[in-house]
C-alpha cells in the first residue's frame, strides 16, 4: 500500500514539477519578447446568468441527450450579442471571444456564492448543471463571480496587463429561478397546510393561497435577488477594477397568459432589479417590455409565442410529459426561441455597442 501510494504520489510530483517548468519557461520568454513584437491580446465578453445566458432549451436538451455538448446551445443572447459585436467597424472586435458562465437552474445566490437558507432551514445550492453536464466555460468549485474576477484580475505575462485580455462588456441576467423557488416553497407550504389543517393562511383554495403565498413572500423574493445583483456588480467594479459597460437585464413573463395577473409580481421584481442597476453603475436592459407589450392582449400572447418556446408544440409535449398530465396551451417552454435570443441582443447593442 505504501509503494502504490509513493508512486502515485511519485507521478504527481512529476507532474506538477513539469508545470512549474513549464511556467518558468512561459515567464521567461514572455520577458525575452520585444515589446513591439507583442500582438495586442484579444477582447474578451463575459455573460453571466442562468439558463437564458446559457441558451439552453427543453427541445434542444431532449433532441440531444445524453450528448449535451455545450455547441448544440449556441443561441443564447449572448452569442447573437458577441457577434454584433463583432461585425461592427471597431476593428479590434474581429476577435471578441465571448466567455459564457451561464449555467441552467442558477439562481442569485449561486451565482454570487451568497448561499441563503429558506424557510424550511435548507440551504440554497450551487448550479447543478455545472456539476453533472458540461457547461460552455467550466467554473466547478467557483460561482460565476468568482470566475468573473479571477478574468478581471489575471495579468498576461507578455503584456504585463491586468486583465489579460480587455473585458469589453458583461452582461447579467439572473432571477428567475429565484422565482421558480419561490413558486416551489409556497406550492409545498400550502400543500403542507391543506393537508394538515384543511386550510391555508394564505387564501381559501389551495391555487388562490399559492398566490397568496408568493405576494406575501415577494418582499423576500425581490431583495435576494437585488441584494445578490448588487453584490455582483459591485465586486466586479471594486474587487475586479471594472469600469467598463455593464449590462444587466431584467426578467420577462413567459407565464403572462397561463397564469393571469403574474405580470404584476414580474414587474415589481424588475423595478428592484432596476434599482440594483443604477446601484452598481450598471446598463438596465428592458426586456420585459420587449416580450411582454400590452398586459393580458392578444398581442402579449403573439410576442410571447414568438420570443419564447411556450408555444413550441415539441417543448409542450415534452413540459406534459415531465408534469405527467396535460396542460393548458401554450404552456411550453419559458426559454426563448432563436429570434428571442436575437431580439434581447439587439436590445443590448443598441445600448452598447462596445
Amino acid at each position: 500500500m505504501n509503494a502504490m501510494n509513493g508512486g502515485l504520489l511519485s507521478r504527481r510530483a512529476r507532474l506538477v514539477g513539469c508545470c512549474a517548468v513549464a511556467v518558468l519557461a512561459l515567464a521567461g520568454l514572455a520577458s525575452a519578447v520585444p515589446a513591439g513584437a507583442v500582438t495586442p491580446p484579444v477582447k474578451t465578453y463575459v455573460a453571466l446568468g442562468d439558463s437564458i445566458a446559457f441558451g439552453y432549451t427543453h427541445v434542444k436538451f431532449a433532441e440531444n441527450f445524453p450528448n449535451e455538448v455545450p455547441s448544440y446551445f449556441e443561441e443564447g443572447y449572448p452569442n447573437y450579442y458577441a457577434a454584433k459585436l463583432r461585425a461592427n467597424k471597431e476593428a479590434s472586435n474581429k476577435g471578441l471571444v465571448l466567455v459564457n458562465n451561464g449555467c441552467p437552474g442558477e439562481t442569485s445566490g449561486g451565482l454570487t456564492g451568497n448561499l441563503a437558507t429558506n424557510r424550511y432551514a435548507e440551504k440554497e445550492v450551487v448550479c447543478h448543471y455545472q456539476t453533472v453536464l458540461p457547461m460552455h466555460n467550466m467554473f466547478n468549485g467557483h460561482s460565476q463571480l468568482e470566475d468573473t474576477i479571477g478574468i478581471l484580475t489575471t495579468k498576461n505575462p507578455v503584456t504585463k496587463t491586468t486583465p489579460a485580455h480587455p473585458v469589453e462588456v458583461i452582461s447579467l441576467n439572473i432571477g428567475g429561478n429565484d422565482e421558480l423557488e419561490g413558486l416551489a416553497l409556497c406550492e409545498r407550504e400550502v400543500k403542507e397546510e391543506f393537508e394538515n389543517t384543511g386550510k391555508s393562511q394564505y387564501g381559501a383554495t389551495p391555487e388562490g393561497a399559492v398566490n397568496g403565498c408568493l405576494i406575501a413572500h415577494l418582499e423576500e423574493i425581490k431583495e435576494k435577488i437585488g441584494k445578490n445583483i448588487e453584490l455582483a456588480g459591485g465586486a466586479i467594479r471594486t474587487t475586479g477594477g471594472y469600469a467598463g459597460p455593464l449590462l444587466i437585464l431584467n426578467g420577462y413573463n413567459p407565464n403572462a397568459i397561463v397564469l393571469p395577473g403574474s405580470n404584476t409580481l414580474v414587474k415589481l421584481i424588475n423595478e428592484r432589479i432596476q434599482s440594483a442597476a443604477t446601484a452598481v453603475g450598471g446598463t438596465y436592459v428592458d426586456v420585459f417590455a420587449k416580450v411582454n407589450p400590452l398586459t393580458g392582449t392578444k398581442a402579449e400572447q403573439a410576442s410571447i409565442c414568438k420570443f419564447t418556446e411556450m408555444c413550441n408544440p415539441v417543448a409542450q409535449a415534452l413540459h406534459e410529459a415531465e408534469v405527467g398530465h396535460a396542460l393548458p396551451a401554450n404552456d411550453g417552454d419559458i426559454h426563448t426561441t432563436k429570434v428571442g435570443a436575437q431580439a434581447i441582443a439587439a436590445l443590448m447593442y443598441a445600448l452598447v455597442k462596445a
